[in-house]
């Protein structure tokens, strides 16, 4: 894996952005394995390791999930511990490879409006699509071109909901001879809207509710004189 050095954060450019939606706003860290959000919801692991001889050992048990809200699909396979070591140290981590070309989604049981992983060394064949439903709200390519974008420099990326859309789950996929490789999987759920009414309404509905009580009684007033004159 090329590792390039890197100390700032900034925003990841979308590609293929999709039109009409707010695109989620996406942090990249370089160097950074673990995500900085606080209060995080939950986190995904990858437990155990592949075995076999097989240039791609697909992993055939489950993943474990801190938060108990992850449920993870393919329709191609993916490996564990499989191609580059991300980073010193890691034993475990999620691979998708080429020949064929894998994926995998992680779907959220409840809506969430932040995930984030570990992307090992992103490149222009590892893609990342964000989905609200069935809509899809975000596109995101590993790019090893971009100035902004430092060439298969591992490190943190964050992706938080734009206005007024959640994000219900994740799809990575590889489409190419480099391998996608990833880990630490975290997530936040979304708040839940409250229907309490804000701290300033009822000061306010009390000064609207003095306000037509003081017209009410101006009216009354008026009537009262035109009736006494017209008498």
């Amino acid at each position: 894996m090329k590792m390039r050095t890197g100390a700032i954060v900034f925003a990841l450019l979308a590609r293929a952005a999709v039109s009409a939606h707010a695109d989620p706003t996406v942090v990249w860290t370089p160097g950074q394995t673990t995500s900085t959000v606080l209060g995080l919801s939950g986190t995904v692991t990858y437990p155990g390791t592949s075995s076999g001889t097989s240039g791609t050992t697909f992993f055939t048990g489950g993943f474990s999930d801190s938060g108990s809200d992850v449920t993870a699909s393919t329709t191609t396979g993916y490996g564990i511990g499989k191609g580059t070591q991300p980073f010193s140290g890691d034993t475990n981590w999620l691979s998708l490879t080429s020949f064929p070309d894998q994926n995998i989604t992680f779907a959220f049981t409840q809506p969430v409006d932040y995930v984030g992983f570990f992307w090992g060394s992103p490149d222009n064949a590892n893609w990342v699509y964000l989905y609200d439903g069935s809509t899809q709200i975000g596109a995101y390519e590993g790019d090893t071109q971009s100035a902004a974008f430092p060439i298969m420099n591992p490190g943190y990326v964050d992706f938080f909901a734009g206005a007024g859309e959640e994000i219900t789950s994740i799809e990575l996929a590889n489409f190419g001879s480099f391998n996608f490789e990833t880990d630490n999987l975290s997530y936040q759920e979304e708040a839940p809207v409250s229907s309490t009414p804000e701290p300033g309404f009822f000061p306010l509905l009390g000064s609207d509710l003095a306000g037509l009580a003081i017209m009410a009684g101006l009216a009354i007033m008026l009537r009262r004189k035109l009736g006494a004159r017209a008498s």
